[in-house]
């Protein structure tokens, strides 16, 4: 009993997570047949101990989350028979010499599966390395198993759907915004990645497009890029008064001028400018900073100004028999941004590149960001105008310009799905490497594996042998 005593929860869920006793067959206390395919994601936050956890139960997948217990009866102690929080969990593993509850319920009234641990198995396990369970997880993907050329047809299926559905969002804003105003917003929300894209959003509606178009309108003897950036980093709470000692000469000498035309615009136009605390730079490489997003913004709107965005944007798409390859490189010309003036030596309005950060920063917006803005913004929008507008010769060159694209960079889910559709090609097979087969690689994680909608995965390309 003394033993017994000396196991922690903290110790079954290291062992939960690392040992490989969990990759065999197991029988659950009411005899179901469980295999573990995924362990799930630790929760360092409130809530079950592993989420998005997916098992074979009696031969059916589910994904749910996982309970640790080393006594079956904390699962009531701890109040988890109440707490909502709790209701999508799938089994609870328990000590098998811990005191046992028969029967375990969620606050909705289901039943959970439990998993008894024999406790020589925590006393043999050894430390080592988490297992790889998503590995195991490929043995189990049905599309896995079919001819080369059904998972690459139905991965090109998933990057049309994806484009579809990217259009399809757009199309319900359309109706309360302009086409220009609508690229703008996806720019914005584009140039925000994940720790800034709300405010970059609210700067779009603060700060709306045609406005700026019409001050660069009746403000002709002024720079256009002074206007459109004490605009912006006015409007963004980023402009302030620029006091002697506090930043040097350079920094004082790009900020008052913009500084003084703000306090006009923001008097004439009635602008409430957003806290400055609104934008995130903590942990941000410096040319992910804000400020130099935005500062890439102004020179963006430059390049748009006078013919309007999408105008410019589809006569780059209906440019007479334009290839594809042409229409990507005149795309990329035009989203892509190098440094100049102020911004060839700061990152904000505090510090000057160091020669070191200056080689690491580049770009304002480089080939990278430029491609991902044309993929995820530039090309569903245009493919929606070409059809409100019934224009079949620009849907046709969307999407060849979208089978033709390069891929995008990598990211985690790319490389997971990549390695469970394609891992060991067949001999003179190669894996497709464009953006479309890369957005339907992500189209299927987000869709269809993470949901386990294996069946109506087969089916996205019928005309397809298995």
């Amino acid at each position: 009993m003394a033993k017994k005593l000396q196991i922690s929860e903290q110790r079954l869920h290291a062992f939960w997570q690392k040992s490989r006793y969990f990759t065999r067959l197991l029988l659950t206390s009411s005899k179901h047949q469980i295999e573990i395919i995924h362990r799930g994601k630790y929760n360092r936050d409130a809530g079950p101990d592993f989420i998005g956890a997916v098992v074979k139960i009696d031969n059916k997948l589910y994904r749910g989350d996982v309970e640790i217990h080393v006594n079956a009866r904390d699962w009531f102690a701890h109040g988890h028979h109440t707490d909502p929080a709790y209701n999508q969990v799938i089994l609870h593993v328990a000590l098998e010499l811990g005191a046992k509850q028969n029967e375990l319920t969620c606050e909705n009234g289901r039943e959970i599966l439990q998993l008894f641990v024999p406790a020589d198995e925590l006393a043999l396990a050894k430390s080592s390395a988490p297992i790889q369970n998503e590995s195991l997880a490929l043995a189990f993907c049905p599309l896995a198993k079919r001819k080369w050329a059904k998972r690459t047809r139905t991965v090109y299926a998933a990057g049309r759907m994806r484009l579809n559905e990217k259009t399809a969002r757009m199309r319900e804003l359309i109706d309360t915004i302009s086409w220009d105003q609508l690229l703008y917003r996806g720019l914005c929300e584009a140039l925000g990645y994940s720790k800034n894209q709300k405010p970059f959003l609210q700067l779009a509606e603060l700060v709306p497009i045609d406005l700026i178009f019409n001050e660069l309108h009746h403000r002709r003897i002024e720079s256009p890029r002074v206007v459109i950036s004490a605009l912006l980093f006015g409007a963004a709470g980023l402009l302030k008064p620029a006091e002697a000692g506090e930043c040097d000469a350079e920094i004082r000498a790009y900020l008052a001028p913009r500084h003084i035309l703000w306090q006009h615009l923001q008097h004439t136009l009635q602008i409430q400018p957003m806290p400055e605390a609104a934008w995130q730079f903590f942990r941000l490489r410096p040319q992910n900073f804000p400020t130099r997003r935005i500062a890439a913004l102004v020179e963006l709107i430059q390049k748009f100004y006078g013919n309007g965005m999408l105008e410019m944007l589809v006569g780059l798409f209906s440019a007479g028999s334009a290839k594809a390859g042409e229409t990507i490189k005149a795309l990329r010309h035009v989203f892509t941004v190098a440094p100049s003036g102020f911004w060839l030596h700061y990152y904000d309005f505090r510090s000057r590149l160091t020669p070191h950060t200056f080689q690491q920063t580049g770009a304002l917006l480089g080939d990278k960001t430029a491609d991902a803005m044309i993929v995820n913004v530039v090309l569903p929008i245009i493919q929606l105008f070409a059809k409100e507008t019934a224009s079949a010769s620009l849907s046709n060159s969307v999407a060849e310009v979208y089978s033709a694209f390069p891929k995008l960079q990598s990211n985690q889910i790319t490389r997971k799905m990549q390695q469970q559709l394609f891992a060991g090609a067949a001999e003179g097979y190669t894996v497709p490497g464009g953006s479309e087969f890369q957005q339907g690689l992500i189209h299927l994680h987000k869709n269809y594996c993470a949901s386990l909608k294996c069946e109506a995965c087969l089916n996205l390309a019928k005309d397809c042998p298995s």
